[in-house]
């Protein structure tokens, strides 16, 4: 991990807890977050390791990536949410940008 170029942010897991004391691992990134709310390209993106079935902006179009189910479903496929784990992906990594794409014109998810 630490071998791969580019500003490395760690959206922490429920596992992660354990890796983070070794500061090997912890070097590894630039920054290490529980919950991150970013723009990216104009989109609004709430990064998670756990999928919300609420997350702040929803229902105005921002975009939900989240890990944790190891490509189960959640029910939040056809929304703007996206299980971004490997297991789901099949990639170790994806691109923000690429990850936008693939669910930028899902439906938007409107308050229960």
């Amino acid at each position: 991990m630490c071998k791969l170029n580019g500003h490395k942010i760690l959206i922490e897991g429920n596992h992660d807890y354990k890796n983070l004391k070794d500061p090997k691992f912890r070097a590894c990134f630039a920054e290490v977050y529980q919950y991150l709310k970013i723009k990216h390209d104009g989109h609004a993106c709430i990064l998670s390791h756990y999928p919300f079935l609420e997350w702040d902006g929803m229902h105005r179009g921002s975009l939900h990536f989240h890990g944790h189910l190891h490509g189960n479903t959640s029910g939040l496929e056809k929304f703007r949410a996206m299980d971004v784990g490997m297991d789901s992906t099949g990639q170790i990594l994806i691109e923000l940008s690429e990850a936008i794409g693939r669910i930028k014109d899902n439906a938007i998810k409107q308050h229960h």
